[in-house]
């Protein structure tokens, strides 16, 4: 396992650029692009400009953190792939048009942000997949939309928002093991469409706690809760001109 730091500023994330990553912070770069062992940082020396994942690539590392001072981060596609914990106490704004996975098989946490509430501070969507993966969060989550797939999350009583205004969905519906905890907070889902997706809920435990769902998109176009035999706890419904 190794460290490596975002060096010299806006270039693009691929599997041959070695030249933006670093050992150390605000040192030379050159070394080896990441990999799911080696822990990944966007720091205040990470150069000007906003880095970017390159175009259909699969980025990778184990733990991931974007620190005070940390550049913004885009993607126009590709993913990233994180094997670790994420940290982005640094409070940046994290803008992927594809998705962030989670693929850990041990138990890790997400600091999603420290700091005041932003609408979707992280503008991407959330898959955790990872057979045996435990995320917990530490702060409120703000993302665009969220799948589980496979393992355990843990809203740990924060407050979920999903605030995509057209996928801000949860969506888990799968016959793999999974488990869903969402403590006291309040789950805001922004989208149409089906919003809550359970239908299938095999293997699925879902721990609704004392939890709110609350579907705020007011727009004329239906949205469907579906929960099949994983039940929810309170539901609440903005009312507009469509239906859920």
């Amino acid at each position: 396992m190794a460290s490596r730091y975002w060096v010299l500023g806006t270039a693009d994330w691929t599997a041959i650029n070695t030249a933006n990553w670093s050992a150390t912070s605000g040192g030379a770069g050159g070394e080896t692009v990441p990999t799911t062992s080696d822990d990944v940082f966007f720091d205040a020396n990470s150069g000007g400009g906003n880095p970017a994942l390159g175009v259909g690539y699969a980025a990778q590392c184990h733990d991931f953190s974007c620190l005070t001072g940390a550049p913004t981060l885009i993607g126009s596609s590709g993913s990233l792939n994180i094997s670790g914990s994420f940290d982005n106490s640094g409070k940046k704004l994290i803008i992927f048009n594809s998705p962030i996975i989670f693929n850990a098989t041990t138990s890790e946490t997400i600091t999603w942000y420290s700091g005041t509430t932003l609408n979707a501070l992280i503008s991407a969507s959330i898959t955790f997949d990872g057979v045996g993966g435990v995320w917990t969060s530490q702060i409120a989550a703000f993302v665009d939309a969220m799948t589980l797939t496979n393992g355990t999350f843990d809203a740990n009583n924060f407050n979920v928002s999903l605030t995509d205004v057209t996928t801000g969905r949860f969506s888990s519906s799968n016959s793999n093991t999974r488990v869903l905890t969402m403590g006291s907070g309040i789950w805001t889902l922004s989208g149409t469409g089906t919003v809550w997706d359970t239908s299938t809920s095999t293997n699925l435990t879902l721990n609704a706690n004392t939890s709110q769902i609350r579907l705020t998109n007011s727009s004329a176009t239906a949205r469907t809760v579906t929960c099949n035999s994983a039940p929810i706890n309170h539901l609440h419904i903005k009312a507009g001109s469509g239906t859920a």
